[in-house]
């Protein structure tokens, strides 16, 4: 008994570093985004302007664009007409599925209220 727990372990343990491997050979994706505003309407929103798998090239990237910002030329950079408005830039994360998705599958609630449900009280006088 004690070998088959001990194997049992083991093989968890193995199977562990594996799936730990495999989640180290996952690559972030990193965007560099541009807030534009038209400058009559309004609605603003993040357009995507730079994305790379390299962390190095988009702070870069992000750099340049903030740079061409101050100097206030980031709106010709990326061939906006003169009807939309530059406001901001950012850097932003995007994890793989693999390294967001839940580890574990929760049981149905419905399961759940079978097992643990509600039971009502029962009233009666005493005697």
């Amino acid at each position: 008994m004690f070998r088959f727990a001990a194997a049992m372990a083991l093989l968890v343990c193995v199977s562990s570093l594996a799936s730990a491997q495999d989640f180290a050979q996952l690559e972030n994706t990193y965007h560099v985004e541009v807030r534009v505003e038209h400058w009559r309407i309004g609605n603003p929103h993040w357009s995507t302007e730079f994305s790379t798998t390299n962390y190095e090239q988009a702070v870069l990237m992000h750099d340049l664009f903030e740079i061409a910002l101050e100097e206030q030329s980031l709106r010709e950079l990326l061939g906006f007409s003169w009807e939309w408005l530059v406001t901001d830039v950012r850097l932003r994360t995007e994890y793989p599925a693999q390294m967001t998705a839940p580890l574990i599958q929760s049981r149905p609630t419905t399961l759940l209220r079978r097992v643990y449900g509600y039971q009502t009280p029962s009233y009666g006088y005493l005697d």
